[in-house]
Parts: C-alpha cells; sequence; structure tokens
C-alpha cells in the first residue's frame, strides 16, 4: 500500500523544513511519496528541500518539482494532485506541520475498516503568526460532517484530511479549485469522518497564500470556486453559495475601506451589489456611516 502526500507551497521557506519533516517523522508499515510542488517561489524553497532530500534518512519519500512559472494556488494544487499514486491522499500545506507521528497510520486504519467513508478529517491547533494565541480549530464532537455544515463554516483543517484516490477522482481533477470544493466533491462519493484527536498545526498568518494576495482578487477566486460546488453538487441552495460570494466580497471591501483604497473598495462595493443588491446597498451605506464618523472624529482633533 502507498499513501501520497500533497504539499503544495510558495514563498514559505521559514516554515518549509519543519513541514516535511513532520511528515517524514510519520511510522507507518506502508510506503509514503512525499509530493511537494514549488510554485516558482523566488526565496531558497529549492535549497531546503534539496538539504533534506540528500541528508534524511527518509529522503526518498520526496518527489519535488519546482516550476518555472507560477501557476496559481488551484492549478497547482490540481498538478500535485495529478502526481499522486497512492491509493489514500493526506494534504500538509507548506506553512502547516503535522504533530501526531501516527497521523497517517490511524488514519490509514479508520478507512480501510469503514468503506463507506472516503475521507477523515483530525482536529487542529489554530495559531496565529506573530502573537501567542493558539486554540482548537472545532470544538465539536466527532460525527460524519454534512455538506451544508462544511459550507456555512470551516469544520477541519486542510493539513488534517486523509481521503481515498482512485481513477474516478483523477478523471475529475478538471472540477477541482481549492480544499472546499474538493470536500464537496468527495462527499458524493461517500462520508466525510471528523474525529476530535489534534494531529496537526495549522498556521494563519498576513504573508500566507492566501492573505498575501490581493483581497478583491482572491474574492473573485472564491466566487468561481463557490460556482464550482453549485456544478458539483446542485442540490445545495442558492442562498448558501450567495452568502458564501458576498461574504468574501464584503471581506474585501472592509479592508480596502479601511486601508483607504478606494478604487478597490468601490469594484470590491459593486460586486457585493451585483451578488445582492439589497445586502450590497445595506453594506454600502453602513460603510458611509463609518467614514462620516471617522471623519468627525478626526475634524473635532
Amino acid at each position: 500500500m502507498k499513501v501520497s502526500v500533497v504539499m503544495i507551497t510558495y514563498n514559505q521557506e521559514i516554515y518549509l523544513e519543519e513541514a516535511i519533516l513532520s511528515v517524514l517523522n510519520q511510522e507507518t508499515n506502508f510506503t509514503v511519496e512525499l509530493i511537494i510542488c514549488n510554485d516558482s517561489s523566488p526565496d531558497n524553497t529549492s535549497e531546503v528541500v534539496n538539504k533534506i532530500i540528500t541528508n534524511h534518512p527518509k529522503g526518498n519519500w520526496i518527489k519535488y518539482i519546482s516550476h518555472a512559472n507560477n501557476l496559481g494556488i488551484s492549478e497547482n494544487f490540481k498538478f500535485a494532485l495529478k502526481e499522486c499514486k497512492g491509493q489514500y491522499i493526506a494534504l500538509c500545506e507548506g506553512d502547516d506541520y503535522w504533530i501526531d507521528s501516527l497521523k497517517l497510520h490511524n488514519q490509514v486504519d479508520f478507512l480501510e475498516n469503514s468503506k463507506d467513508h472516503v475521507m477523515v478529517a483530525d482536529n487542529s491547533i489554530w495559531h496565529e503568526i506573530g502573537s501567542d494565541q493558539k486554540w482548537h480549530f472545532s470544538e465539536k464532537p466527532e460525527r460524519d460532517v454534512e455538506v451544508l455544515e462544511m459550507l456555512e463554516k470551516r469544520q477541519f483543517a486542510t493539513a488534517s484530511v486523509l481521503f481515498r484516490n482512485s481513477m474516478e477522482f483523477q478523471q475529475n481533477l478538471g472540477k477541482i479549485f481549492g480544499d472546499t470544493v474538493l470536500w464537496v466533491y468527495l462527499s458524493n462519493l461517500g462520508k466525510i469522518r471528523y474525529r476530535t484527536n489534534v494531529t496537526s498545526i495549522y498556521r494563519r498568518h498576513e504573508s500566507g497564500s492566501v492573505l498575501g494576495t490581493d483581497r478583491l482578487d482572491w474574492a473573485k477566486t472564491m466566487e468561481k470556486w463557490n460556482l464550482r460546488i453549485k456544478e458539483i453538487a446542485p442540490k445545495i441552495p442558492d442562498r448558501i453559495i450567495k452568502k458564501r460570494i458576498f461574504g468574501e466580497y464584503k471581506s474585501a471591501t472592509d479592508f480596502y475601506l479601511k486601508s483607504n483604497s478606494y478604487q478597490k473598495y468601490f469594484e470590491g462595493i459593486f460586486k457585493c451589489f451585483m451578488v445582492d443588491p439589497m445586502m450590497g446597498t445595506l453594506l454600502f451605506f453602513k460603510h458611509l456611516k463609518y467614514r462620516l464618523k471617522k471623519s468627525m472624529v478626526f475634524n473635532k482633533k
């Protein structure tokens, strides 16, 4: 048996070694391949990876691919998934890491003994970079997670999952845009079990692959992802998809308003209005009230 571990990375040099070593530290009775896809990082990612390949006793687990040109998160993710030869696939992005050396062993054991389940996810520690804040990713009990739960709020971290690989999955990779779309697609193939044991650390920080991008560009990407979710699972209510898309554009406009980036702000508020005219209008007047109040405080000074 073989398990494939996908690690996509971009500009995560300072975290990458910890992520890689946490995978190589796994205690298993099966073969593991670690597929690292570097999306044309401008830092020293290649040096970090190649040093581990050369010096670590399990360096032969690693299959390293460094793209000459930047593909973007979605395309790099799909590229890495296509490289997977294992019966199971685990995910661990370059700035996250595992803290349980039996993570893969226990998750494989669960799926081997529960044929109705297509994926298993564990709890994680959420670590806010730049502060000492750490907390459990979820406080919910062990259960099978429903699709609507996953769309209302993230139920588990990407680094915590293991799912079945198959010919059907590989043939449908063109439909996959990001992790949430992947969860929805997999939910059509079987059950998804969430377990409360903590096996990974999820890092959130401003230099991350998502938060480091332009907010509006990211919101547009998320709109595409959510429309793809609707294609994959047409029974999902339109209001859920609309709420998710609106929320992404709202986050972008909130950021641009506070940073006085008005051109981007008005582009974002227009997108909000197009998604939901009533909510977009209410949001605009809420922001207008905020600016007027801030202006009055400034004038008093």
